[in-house]
């Protein structure tokens, strides 16, 4: 019975260091994002994401896409920690994306070629995009 409970609490202690370790990662993913850019400026990267929420499902996985891969990824984590508890997976495969450019000329691109259709519009480059039809 003591050898159970020893590697029961084993587990339970490295699961307590995965979540710290977790913790750190994201802290410091945030903390290193880059500045949103000019047509951002002023604006707390996270304050950018919290008028999506009343366009956004309340749970499940949404779509997340950005011009670039590095600032996509740094974007993308922000937005999973703003609109928690849904799941905000990188690229387009969802019924909803945030669509996060840094203007709307980028977000009329990506809307041109008819997959995916405008659902609101919060800030320039930043919008809610459902699927367009079958």
């Amino acid at each position: 019975m003591s050898r159970l409970r020893s590697t029961i609490c084993t587990i339970v202690m490295l699961l307590a260091a995965l979540r710290a370790i977790w913790l750190v990662w994201i802290t410091l993913a945030v903390s290193s994002a880059p500045d949103p850019g000019p047509d951002h400026a002023g604006q707390d990267a996270f304050s950018r994401f919290e008028p999506l929420r009343p366009h956004l499902p309340a749970e499940g996985t949404i779509g997340f896409v950005a011009p670039s891969a590095q600032h996509g990824q740094r974007q993308r984590d922000i937005a999973q920690y703003v609109l928690a508890p849904l799941v905000v997976d990188t690229g387009d495969g969802h019924l909803v994306v945030v669509a996060d450019f840094s203007d709307d000329s980028q977000l009329q691109l990506f809307l041109a070629d008819g997959r995916y259709q405008l659902a609101a519009r919060v800030a320039a480059g930043l919008a809610v995009v459902e699927r367009a039809g079958p």
